[in-house]
């Protein structure tokens, strides 16, 4: 890759584990310096943080309080970095409810979490890219969007929606500034998050991916790259899947 790409630098949500950890750790490891985001510091975040000291920025909230997201976005203003890709990889699995079970309450936070974080942060950050005239914004949706997902993530399959639906507004808008938004849909993958939300189905649920397996982090994380890269030079608003042949 060009030393053009790597002297862009990504803020990548939800960087402590699965999908959004493997993502930090790539662009890290291909010589970015990196914005990360995560709820709180981990082990594994404190590695990295020693050993890329000059590399790896950290920032922290809770998105499911707003107060938290506008107090992170004063502490990045702090550091006076220009961020030129964001990754809005963060989210949350939802209330695990049938549909007629799930609150106004749970239905307000999954939203918070996974589709007002995403709306907030592109606000923030497309003015500057406007005047660079470069940007790559990547919002991680969810397979679950091509079958209803699942009787008990209802909530969850209605925010990544709105996340597809926030790729096509933006693109829509600011992809003549060279700002160029897409979703990833991504598939079963070996996560936390993933196991946490299939549970003791998970090992069925690969059965009946095309490939009969589960993504490694890694895979999804070199989309994304190539993606939020240079080389990507006229792919927007599109829906590119991930997912094993489903």
């Amino acid at each position: 890759m060009n030393n053009d790409y790597l002297s862009k630098i990504p803020f990548i949500t939800g960087c402590s584990s699965g999908i959004g950890l493997a993502t930090l750790k790539g662009f890290l490891g291909h010589g970015h310096q990196v914005i990360g985001h995560s709820r709180n510091m981990n082990q594994e975040l404190e590695v990295l943080q020693y050993k890329y000291k000059d590399k790896l920025r950290l920032l922290f909230a809770d998105f499911s309080s707003q107060d938290e997201v506008e107090r992170m976005w004063e502490d990045y203003l702090n550091l006076k970095l220009d961020i030129d890709i964001l990754i809005n990889n963060a989210g949350t699995k939802g209330s695990a409810k049938s549909f007629l079970d799930i609150s106004q309450e749970q239905l307000d936070n999954i939203i918070q979490v996974n589709l007002k974080v995403p709306f907030y942060l592109s606000q923030k950050i497309i003015p500057r890219m406007k005047e660079k005239k470069w940007g790559r914004i990547l919002n991680i949706s969810s397979i679950g969007t091509k079958f209803g997902g699942s009787p008990q993530t209802s909530d969850y399959c209605i925010s990544k929606f709105g996340i597809e639906g926030l790729t096509a507004v933006l693109n829509k808008n600011y992809t003549q500034f060279n700002i160029l938004t897409n979703t990833l849909k991504v598939g079963v993958t070996k996560t936390n998050f993933h196991k946490d939300l299939l549970g003791k189905s998970f090992c069925a649920r690969e059965n009946l991916i095309p490939l009969k397996r589960s993504a490694d982090p890694r895979e999804i994380f070199e989309m994304m790259y190539f993606l939020c890269s240079p080389q990507n030079s006229f792919t927007s608003g599109s829906t590119i899947t991930i997912a094993g042949g489903e």
